[in-house]
């Protein structure tokens, strides 16, 4: 792998020990998505490709992981749309309620 990238790959490594936003994750993800696209471009082998994606997938799950934290932060703040529509009762027969069109009265 080229010399750079196999550093920004290094790098990635390192910085997703440390991350800590959803940006500095996302930042990392596509990093390691470059490197695994550069990989395969200019035929640097299946292990080259493997530890891109590697990388990538870690960053993933981290991204996975600080997504639901992330939302529940949201929605203490400022309810969902539909968790506030799943808590208002609805009447049998409301066509505009069905639609998501408010309550009819």
């Amino acid at each position: 792998m080229n010399e750079t990238m196999l550093q920004k790959l290094s790098q990635a490594e390192k910085w997703l020990a440390e991350a800590k936003s959803l940006d500095d994750l996302k930042q990392i993800h596509d990093v390691a998505l470059a490197a695994e696209a550069y990989a395969k471009a200019h035929r640097l082998g299946i292990e080259s490709e493997n530890h891109a994606r590697e990388i990538k997938f870690l960053a993933a799950r981290r991204i996975g992981e600080l997504v639901p934290a992330e939302q529940g932060k949201r929605v203490d703040k400022e309810p969902h749309r539909d968790s506030v529509k799943s808590v208002i009762p609805q009447r049998a027969g409301s066509k505009m309620l069905d639609e998501g069109k408010g309550d009819p009265d």
